[in-house]
């Protein structure tokens, strides 16, 4: 008995030893469990403040942008409207300049008409005067040549 009690208690201390071994085994695995969690909790939270500053750097650089683009559409808005203006003015001002050519032009057909016409004008009252002029020197001669009327006159 003593030996079978002695062989219980081998049989128990090396069960107690496997056990103690196993314990210490699973001890090993929880702690590395434990640790690998603490890790992956400690990179879940730096991974989130990390997007976090990220995410917030983003924004800040997402409202820079759209103040930026409100700013250069605000300028370009400006600078349509100044060149559609000043797109006006030099049309106004060249269709302007094109009506004083047309009216220029005409002005100077309009003078040149009445320049002709005034010229023939001239041509004709002076054939008309050279013709008068011919006319009063035939009734002057024949005036001086009307002797009985010279002599009635000289009487």
């Amino acid at each position: 008995m003593k030996r079978h009690y002695g062989k219980l208690m081998k049989d128990l201390q090396d069960q107690a030893l496997v056990t103690k071994g196993e314990e210490f085994t699973l001890d090993a695995q929880i702690n590395i469990m434990k640790m690998q969690n603490q890790q992956l909790t400690m990179q879940k939270t730096e991974y989130k403040e990390r997007s976090s500053k990220q995410e917030y750097d983003l924004q800040k650089e997402n409202e820079k942008t759209q103040k930026s683009r409100m700013e250069i559409e605000a300028d370009l808005r400006k600078i349509s409207a100044e060149l559609e203006k000043a797109l006006k003015e030099h049309y106004e001002h060249f269709m302007k300049q094109e009506e004083e050519k047309k009216q220029e032009e005409e002005y100077k057909e309009r003078y040149d008409l009445e320049m002709d016409e005034l010229n023939k004008l001239k041509a004709k009252k002076l054939e008309l005067e050279a013709k008068a002029k011919g006319d009063v020197d035939q009734v002057e001669q024949d005036f001086k040549n009307w002797n009985d009327f010279q002599a009635n006159l000289e009487e």
